[in-house]
């Protein structure tokens, strides 16, 4: 599909013209047949009030996509940190968490049940906590199988100091498989972007209960 709405455009404008780009300036080659289009520019990378989140496709090609994620959180350093490396948090916290149980330090059983776009079916695998360097940044490395394909994701997190609180910032490198695979790297990183956003806002909500902000 995304080889006919951008068939005249070489991967690197599309990607920028993705990014960068109003709803409007891109041209509708299907006659508006096209929900993935629409979905993917409905949710294209944005910046609002407290995220936003930049796609990288790598040099090297293939089926992976390098992501850069930005969110801003109320609440101080600490804080913030003692919240993401909380398993009650995190079971709270992660989209569609039917199960998240300890195995090792900073080790976790997962069960994933997601419906974003094409991201469809339960997923079991594990989460990973490492290198961990209180309270400024540690290293998350997941891997997940299911009927739609395979998932593995190796993010890099960093916790800065900020003038409205803590400024978290995700360097990330996912690989797809399977069905995941086919539908493209615009795609992937669209529902990328929400499962994100849906994460650490469901972690600023865990936090703003236990921490609430005066004023």
């Amino acid at each position: 599909m995304f080889k006919r709405l951008f068939q005249n455009e070489t991967p690197k404008q599309s990607s920028e013209q993705f990014v960068k780009q109003p709803r409007g300036a891109v041209s509708r080659q299907d006659g508006g047949k096209a929900d993935w289009y629409t979905f993917c520019m409905d949710n294209r990378v944005q910046q609002d009030e407290t995220s936003v989140m930049r796609f990288h496709p790598l040099a090297r090609g293939g089926d992976d996509l390098r992501l850069e994620f930005r969110h801003t959180f109320s609440a101080p350093r600490e804080v913030v940190w003692s919240s993401l490396q909380d398993e009650q948090v995190l079971r709270r916290s992660l989209p569609g968490c039917r199960k998240l149980v300890g195995v090792a330090e900073g080790a976790y059983d997962a069960e994933l049940g997601l419906n974003v776009g094409p991201v469809k079916g339960v997923f079991t695998g594990e989460v990973k906590l490492s290198e961990l360097r209180e309270p400024e940044s540690y290293r998350l490395t997941m891997s997940g199988k299911g009927k739609p394909g395979e998932i593995r994701g190796d993010a890099r997190i960093r916790l800065e100091e900020a003038e409205r609180g803590t400024l978290l910032v995700c360097d990330a490198e996912a690989q797809v498989t399977g069905v995941l695979a086919s539908v493209g790297q615009r795609v992937m990183a669209s529902v990328a972007k929400l499962i994100l956003g849906q994460f650490f806002k469901a972690v600023e909500r865990e936090i703003q209960g236990r921490h609430p902000v005066d004023g």
